[in-house]
């Protein structure tokens, strides 16, 4: 539960944070280097400014909290000192190198994006449909390679879906999964108990795509998210892998402008 709020308060709280730009430089050698991934990082970040009241998370904060943890990592010298230039700021943190800016900040824009559907599919199948969970969480990002889970439970049957999202800034999603695949196969070795790879539920659970460069996205202060078209295919989708279609379908336009009605 990252982002507990409906389309429209979304937008309102992305009008009360700064306009996105792109920082840094693109550089090929940081956008391939191996980093902590940030799907620890934000949904964290998102709850933290959920308890402060509903708010989004500034980039300041995102970049940061990031550098901070990363500094902190045991193996900052030996594996990521290279992404950084040596110098520190004025709280004794790292300085990124103009590359790293540039993929945090893509990572910032993405990490956006998804709650932004999160907030969407959580409206569609929770809130009107009251059919399914969907649930968002970074373990289940990492490990299962799945943006989103939704589910839903009937008196004969329960079903799942995972949700995976492609377009991500300059990172294609097939290739940051077998990364992430590699990665985990070396770390597991000692750990093989905790690995995933021959849990059923994992191999058999149907998946669905939605990719932020399919039409044209919507854009809010700046921040690239995701196209009504784009969002009306995967809910269409993931009914077909529910088995039953939402028994209260809204259109998405309908549901970007949605405000429920003030308790009496």
């Amino acid at each position: 539960m990252p982002v507990d709020m409906v389309p429209a308060r979304f937008f309102d709280e992305l009008g009360r944070i700064k306009p996105f730009q792109r920082h840094g430089q693109h550089d090929p050698a940081i956008q391939r280097a191996p980093l902590p991934p940030k799907q620890a990082f934000l949904p964290g970040l998102f709850l933290f400014n959920h308890a402060a009241g509903y708010r989004l998370p500034e980039w300041e904060h995102f970049m940061r909290y990031y550098v901070a943890a990363v500094h902190k990592h045991k193996s900052f010298e030996k594996k990521f000192s290279k992404c950084f230039t040596g110098e520190f700021d004025a709280e004794g943190k790292p300085v990124p190198k103009p590359g790293l800016l540039w993929r945090m900040s893509g990572w910032y824009e993405d990490s956006m994006a998804h709650a932004f559907l999160y907030t969407v599919l959580v409206l569609a199948y929770e809130d009107l449909d009251q059919s399914a969970f969907v649930l968002y969480d970074a373990r289940a990002d990492w490990k299962f390679k799945a943006d989103f889970i939704i589910t839903r439970s009937t008196h004969d049957a329960v079903s799942g879906v995972c949700v995976g999202i492609q377009g991500q800034n300059e990172e294609d999603r097939a290739k940051v999964e077998a990364q992430r695949d590699r990665q985990e196969r070396d770390m597991k070795q000692n750990t093989l108990v905790s690995s995933h790879w021959n849990n059923q539920t994992y191999q058999t659970l149907a998946s669905v795509h939605v990719s932020r460069v399919d039409g044209t996205p919507l854009v809010k202060r700046g921040f690239k998210l995701f196209s009504v078209d784009a969002m009306e295919r995967l809910m269409v989708d993931v009914d077909s892998a529910l088995g039953q279609p939402r028994r209260a379908p809204m259109a998405v336009e309908s549901m970007l402008a949605y405000r429920p009605a003030p308790a009496p």
